[in-house]
């Protein structure tokens, strides 16, 4: 397989009704395996129009009678793969966390600016900050505003939590 091709990527849509993603083939298939989503959760390719159920989208056979050995035997290579899996995912959200410590110095810094929001990926918060800044007379509502997402911010704009 070609290394250069960008994996396939799925946005789910749980009973909640909340269109989440999008996530790669084997994060979507750790979801179900541990029972995060069922079966019936639609799920949809990443610049697809249509959603399906999972077990539509990723069991194809689903439904399908198969021998009591061949389950266990398919069941078994799964969970050793979605083990693997769980182990690189749980790395790559490691890697991607931000800096409780770097957000708040450039928060204090450079916080009137919104540079901790770009930090941390709250984009719309950082435009914010440094469109108000600009007007001179936001300052007075920047300023309270950067000091107090140094002291409550907590996640970043992906959800994570900081280091």
């Amino acid at each position: 397989m070609d290394n250069n091709v960008a994996e396939l990527q799925y946005y789910i849509m749980p009973e909640n009704g909340e269109s989440k993603g999008p996530f790669n083939t084997e994060y979507v298939k750790l979801l179900r395996a541990n029972n995060v989503i069922d079966g019936s959760c639609l799920v949809r390719p990443s610049g697809g129009e249509y959603w399906a159920t999972y077990d539509d989208m990723f069991n194809p056979n689903w439904g399908n009678s198969m021998s009591v050995q061949q389950e266990q035997n398919q069941q078994n290579l799964i969970n050793q793969v979605l083990h693997a899996t769980a182990q690189q995912t749980k790395v790559a959200l490691n890697a991607q966390r931000k800096s409780t410590g770097t957000y708040v110095v450039l928060a204090l810094l450079l916080g009137t600016l919104g540079i901790h929001n770009f930090y941390a990926n709250r984009v719309l918060s950082g435009v914010l900050q440094f469109i108000i800044t600009l007007t001179g007379v936001g300052l007075f509502l920047t300023i309270p505003w950067c000091i107090l997402e140094a002291c409550f911010v907590r996640k970043d704009g992906n959800g994570l939590a900081f280091k």
